[in-house]
């Protein structure tokens, strides 16, 4: 039957038991779907048909109806044309999960984060009424979305300046209460009958033609049914914002939801029309777990458990650091934003039981409670997804950063998120972070050092910021250095003298400041290789890396190509591994127009070893300072990576380091405040990775305070910027993101090998 479906209008001409009929497909369907590629389900079983009765009591695209949030949106969307292209939901070059003005006419409002719909759907209704045009505005909201304040900003306006629209609160019993009583619920069928509408408008009607008398009696009889709902119904609350409240109505019933909406219509006031829904409705398992199964991973359908072994996540580093933190200090306290599962906070609070809050979808509440609290002795962590603190920046400058409080704010999901598209990418972060005074910003590489920023925010009673991705990269990480204020950390490959199956990191924290370079006798029965050469493990020297540029054999770059080819069987088939810039295939390359024409690349002692990383969190390198000066050696890049990218430049280097080009890494822990000590020590061809917007992100910064440096006489340097391009990253797996934008191994690689050639 939903094959049939091409749009809404299609509805109306189907009888009950076909929309019966319908609405279990669209659940089998929805099921199907989900538990192939992961997405929202629970949210979207339950409002199924709620969504049905909609779009029959509506003529969209005409009328406009917009969704809070729009993670229960999968309904809407097969019923709007685009049953066909379900199957692409949340894939690269797909449809989005969320309603979007650019998939389809039906999309009224694109949104993707809580709380706006009413303001949204009230704009639309005033410029309705502004135009002379006329058509119905509904906003759908869940009780979720009421605990962010945006929702009762904008009831307030409406109360304040009454305009006809319909606000359909779906109430899956996570937030609200049900109305109390027998007697209630029988108000509100008899409310909602057409019988007692008819009556109704009769006794009014007669009533206003007695003189004098007739229009008290009416105020009369209004006030004593508003006293009675008042006491009896809960949803009188919503009255006093002006608006008429029509429910309960069950969320289920076809038939009661279409009456509420045909009244609704027809209404004088605004109404709120409260529907009760249950989430994860017609499949037991998201019934029985529906916060598991409000987003999930793909699982089986049949027990409802997930097809993979789970990954090591961020968010269980950070619980595990946090919670230790706690028992340590009565000062510790957390605070998230209605995402305790998603933050690792629900672990934090169940080893430490009244020291966790979660003030509800409320980012700007969360944000300056913890400066509250700061100030009154306390030391918050504010956990929130990187997207959702953009909600929260004036709060951040204003009540955090003014009076220098130590609130140490946790952004999870940083960087490029995946599949929920440009409304949730974590990518303005660092831009934004970066501008408000006196705050430290940090990003770790590793679960291990998260933990470790974790205990310095502790100790450094100042705000701070730790951005993180969602998934922990340990494959090269271990036996981290303590964190020092403001210091990065060299990371190099260096030779193991042993089995290299056994290689891990060596960790040189305690030389001092701007010592000479390692030698072998630093890591005992190894041999130390100059500067990063990047071999994989296992992987024999080769002679390219002692070859320079001018003289490179004629196999240059097959490692890239080969890496690129094997990152090119995983990728869809109009993404490209292969782009040398921060910019996807279709647009040009912006990070190398900004090059001072006066800087030339150098060279630098060639790296030749296997496979033991080492990292010298003192500043020094293994093989001298990055200047790549040794006149006849292979030509070489100082990648300076943020958090997750530094892995990332780690490998890029073992790419480079087969094609003649020798590299080192410089783990730039802090993006606030630049290490000016290794700063200055920087010279040639530099290139910057992070997992950002390019524009006023960390990579300009370095640029700037390079080029600042050698005004003054510096020894050159010349800086490509390799992050994201000026426009919002839409929905695809977080690994085909990178690829399509240069920032996996072999599209780092790449960019780094253009920009070492250029001269």
């Amino acid at each position: 039957m939903l094959s049939k479906i091409s749009g809404p209008a299609d509805l109306k001409a189907l009888d009950e038991s076909q929309l019966v009929e319908l609405a279990r497909e669209l659940r089998e369907v929805i099921i199907g779907q989900v538990s192939r590629t992961g997405g929202h389900l629970a949210s979207n079983l339950g409002a199924v048909e709620l969504t049905i009765a909609l779009h029959r009591a509506l003529d969209c695209p005409r009328d406009k109806l917009v969704f809070d949030v729009g993670h229960q949106a999968y309904v809407h969307k097969l019923l709007t044309g685009r049953y066909a292209r379900f199957g692409t939901l949340r894939q690269q070059g797909g449809i989005s999960g969320f309603p979007r003005r650019g998939e389809s006419e039906y999309d009224a409002f694109s949104v993707g984060h809580a709380s706006t719909a009413i303001s949204a759907a009230l704009g639309m209704a005033r410029a309705r009424d502004a135009l002379g045009e006329d058509y119905q505005v509904v906003a759908v909201v869940g009780d979720g979305a009421l605990t962010g304040g945006m929702c009762y900003e904008a009831l307030n306006d409406l109360g304040a300046s009454p305009t006809h629209m319909t606000i359909v609160l779906n109430d899956n019993e996570m937030s609200i209460a049900r109305n109390v009583g027998a007697l209630s619920r029988y108000l509100t069928r008899l409310r909602n009958s057409p019988a007692y509408r008819a009556t109704k408008a009769r006794v009014r009607m007669r009533l206003g033609r007695l003189p004098v008398l007739g229009p008290r009696l009416i105020r009369v009889i209004e006030r004593v049914k508003d006293a009675l709902k008042l006491m009896l119904v809960r949803g009188s609350f919503f009255e006093i914002f002006g608006l008429e409240y029509v429910g309960p109505v069950d969320g289920h019933d076809l038939r009661a939801l279409g009456e509420a909406l045909a009244y609704a219509s027809h209404a004088v006031r605004p109404v709120l029309l409260h529907v009760i829904t249950q989430k994860g409705h017609g499949y037991a398992p998201a019934e029985h777990s529906p916060e598991r199964f409000h987003g999930t991973a793909p699982f089986f359908i049949e027990t409802g458990e997930a097809q993979s072994a789970p990954v090591t996540l961020n968010s269980d580093e950070m619980a595990r650091g946090l919670t230790e933190l706690m028992r340590s200090d009565r000062r510790v306290v957390g605070i998230t934003a209605a995402m305790p599962a998603g933050t690792g906070m629900n672990l934090v609070a169940k080893q430490c039981p009244g020291r966790v809050f979660d003030v509800g979808i409320a980012e700007e509440h969360a944000v300056t409670l913890a400066a509250g609290m700061a100030a009154a002795g306390a030391r918050p962590y504010v956990c929130l997804y990187s997207t959702f603190m953009q909600r929260a920046f004036d709060q951040l400058l204003h009540d955090v950063a003014l009076d220098a409080l130590p609130v140490c704010l946790l952004l999870d999901r940083a960087g490029v998120s995946g599949a929920d598209g440009a409304t949730h990418q974590g990518v303005f972060d660092l831009a934004f972070l970066s501008i408000a005074p006196g705050l430290r910003v940090m990003s770790p590489r590793c679960g291990e050092e998260l933990r470790l920023m974790l205990k310095f925010a502790l100790e450094l009673n100042a705000p701070c910021a730790i951005r993180y991705a969602r998934d922990a990269d340990a494959d090269l990480c271990g036996g981290v250095a303590p964190i020092e204020d403001g210091h990065w950390e060299r990371v190099a490959l260096a030779g193991t003298g042993g089995d290299s199956a056994h290689a891990g990191l060596a960790v040189a924290s305690n030389a001092p400041e701007h010592s000479a370079p390692a030698t072998a006798g630093n890591v005992p029965g190894q041999s130390t290789s100059t500067v990063a050469s990047n071999a994989p493990e296992h992987s024999e020297p080769t002679a390219a890396s002692n070859v320079p540029e001018h003289s490179a054999p004629a196999t240059a770059g097959n490692a890239l190509e080969h890496s690129a080819q094997a990152a090119a069987s995983n990728a869809p088939e109009h993404s490209s591994p292969t782009v040398a810039s921060n910019a996807p295939e279709h647009s040009e390359p912006t990070a190398t127009s900004n090059v001072p024409e006066h800087s030339t690349p150098t060279a630098a002692s060639s790296a030749h070893s296997h496979d033991r990383l080492a990292v010298e969190s003192d500043g020094s390198a293994q093989g001298g300072p990055a200047d790549g000066s040794h006149a006849g050696a292979a030509p070489c890049v100082t990648f300076i990576a943020v958090g997750c990218m530094v892995n990332a430049a780690l490998r890029a280097g073992e790419l480079l380091r087969r094609d003649g080009v020798c590299a080192q890494v410089i783990n730039a822990r802090f993006v606030r405040p630049l290490d000016a000590v290794m700063l200055n020590e920087v010279r040639g061809a530099v290139v910057t990775v992070e997992d950002g917007i390019v524009s006023g992100g960390f990579g300009e910064s370095v640029k700037l305070a390079l080029a600042r440096r050698d005004e003054r006489g510096g020894p050159g340097a010349r800086v490509l910027c390799l992050g994201y391009p000026d426009e919002f990253i839409e929905h695809a797996s977080r690994g085909a993101l990178l690829r399509q934008y240069g920032l996996d191994a072999p599209g780092i690689a790449r960019s780094a090998l253009e920009w070492v050639r250029r001269d």
